[in-house]
């Protein structure tokens, strides 16, 4: 287990981390520089393309009627927000939500370059994830990816109350993760390095697809998770 570590603190460090990361983040994903790893790239990608498959499925049920609405929680570098964006109606719409203005930047930098008509459809909104600034019922479907892992076991319910307040009955929830897997811990707080130099203390949690679907069906009457050959969680709710 993980020394004690405040709430605020978790905050603080999370929060310094991922906008000075904003810039290197997708490095990541495509697996250069320090991710680069011959033996086990080729893997990676193929669960990534995977992933996207779910992120466009998932997407697809934008476009059932007009003006559906989507959450991008914790929206990144906007990795998976063009998957959602490609699917509205015109007067439909996804809100990129990211407490990084970085991240939030990129997301936008990505929009744009890709196709100016889903920036179009697109609003990005700063703000906290664990208090949405949204009224009760906003969306329609909503997805968070790779913050799961770095909310605190306390903290898990409220968020996922939180993020069900803010869904309509009947609305859907997706979530990709890390997945525990063998030589990798259960639950760690590591020190992170990005290229400036700067060294971060990351709170990090990897769960079964079993623990995804009880912590999930805690909340939420049905709930489903599973695992990508080895790398990744995709997990699926329903209000």
């Amino acid at each position: 287990m993980p020394a004690p570590f405040e709430k605020n603190e978790i905050d603080r460090s999370m929060h310094e981390y991922y906008e000075q990361r904003a810039e290197e983040y997708d490095d990541w994903y495509n697996r250069v520089g320090r991710y680069y790893d011959p033996a086990t790239n080729a893997a990676w990608h193929a669960q990534v393309a995977e992933l996207g498959r779910e992120a466009a499925r998932f997407g697809g049920m934008l476009n059932r009627y007009p003006g559906m609405r989507a959450l991008d929680l914790c929206c990144g570098t906007g990795k998976w927000t063009p998957f959602f964006a490609r699917s509205l109606t015109e007067t439909g719409q996804v809100i990129a939500f990211d407490y990084s203005p970085a991240m939030l930047a990129h997301a936008r930098a990505r929009l744009q370059e890709e196709d100016a008509g889903l920036l179009a459809k697109t609003a990005f909104v700063r703000g906290d994830a664990y208090f949405l600034p949204f009224a009760d019922q906003s969306f329609d479907l909503l997805f968070f990816g790779f913050w799961l892992s770095h909310v605190p076991h306390e903290r898990v319910i409220p968020f996922f109350n939180e993020i069900k307040r803010v869904l309509k009955p009947g609305g859907n929830v997706l979530v990709f993760d890390s997945a525990l897997r063998p030589g990798v811990p259960g639950e760690e707080i590591s020190r992170r390095p990005l290229k400036n130099g700067s060294v971060h203390s990351v709170l990090k949690i990897n769960y079964t697809p079993l623990q995804l679907e009880k912590l999930l069906g805690q909340v939420f009457p049905r709930s489903a998770a599973r695992q990508t050959y080895d790398f990744f969680l995709i997990g699926q709710a329903a209000h």
